[in-house]
C-alpha cells in the first residue's frame, strides 16, 4: 500500500504556514513522522493518508480552523460537502439566514449558531 495519496499545492502551503517556526526534526519529535516524509510534506505537498495527517496536526498543535484547512487541503473532508449544504439549505428553509458554506469549518458553525439564536459556547 502507498504512504501517500498524491501531491497539493494547497496542501504544502498550509503544512508550511503551520509548521513555519519548526525545524524537521522538532515536527518529527512531537508527531512521530520521519523528519524526511515531513519534508515531503512541507516541500512538495505530498498528501499522506489520514492518519499521518492526524498525527501531523495533533502533534504541532494545530487550532481548529488549521486542523479543518489541513484536511480539507489534503481531500479529506470532501464528503461533507453534499451534507453541509443540505443542511444550510434545511435551515434556509426553516426561515434563518445563514451563510453558503460547503465544509463546517469552526467559523461556519459559529455563523449557523449566531443565526439560530445560540451562541454554543
Amino acid at each position: 500500500m502507498r504512504s501517500y495519496t498524491g501531491y497539493s499545492d494547497d496542501f504544502r502551503r498550509v503544512v508550511e504556514e503551520m509548521t513555519r517556526d519548526m525545524s524537521l526534526r522538532e515536527i518529527g519529535s512531537v508527531t512521530g513522522v520521519s523528519h524526511t516524509a515531513v519534508d515531503d510534506l512541507r516541500r512538495f505537498g505530498k498528501v499522506p493518508h489520514y492518519a499521518i495527517v492526524e498525527k501531523l496536526a495533533d502533534g504541532v498543535g494545530a487550532s481548529p480552523n488549521q486542523r479543518a484547512e489541513l484536511f480539507i487541503a489534503a481531500g479529506y473532508r470532501e464528503e461533507e460537502k453534499n451534507e453541509v449544504r443540505r443542511l444550510i439549505a434545511g435551515l434556509r428553509d426553516a426561515g434563518y439566514d445563514v451563510p453558503d458554506a460547503e465544509y463546517l469549518r469552526p467559523a461556519t458553525v459559529d455563523a449557523i449558531l449566531a443565526a439560530v439564536g445560540n451562541t454554543g459556547r
